[in-house]
């Protein structure tokens, strides 16, 4: 006995209906993903700038302020923070103070 493919079992209209159904969920799928996504950039972004504000603010309070129309970079933060760690030891040290920061 053979089975009968949908076409013969269903008519063209229903056919065009239940294709018709599966666009419109596909696109509303699709339509909720996008929303989803395009949030998470805008998150994404917000954490960025807020992390940036805050090297920008780390960057003026050991560098000073910068020249104008110029920003620092952040490349060398590492760098000078673990130097003036250095030195804050040495200083300490030199006062005979392990325990007060200078």
């Amino acid at each position: 006995m053979n089975t009968p493919s949908p076409y013969e079992t269903h008519s063209a209209s229903d056919i065009k209906r239940y294709a018709e159904e599966y666009r419109d969920s596909r696109i509303f799928t699709l339509e909720r993903e996008l929303a989803e996504a395009k949030e998470r950039e805008e998150e994404g972004d917000a954490v960025c700038k807020k992390l940036s504000d805050l090297l920008a603010r780390v960057a003026i309070a050991l560098k000073g302020e910068p020249p104008d129309m110029t920003l620092w970079s952040f490349h060398d933060l590492p760098e000078l923070v673990a130097t003036l760690a250095i030195e804050n030891a040495i200083l300490k040290e030199q006062k005979g103070d392990t325990n007060a920061d200078v």
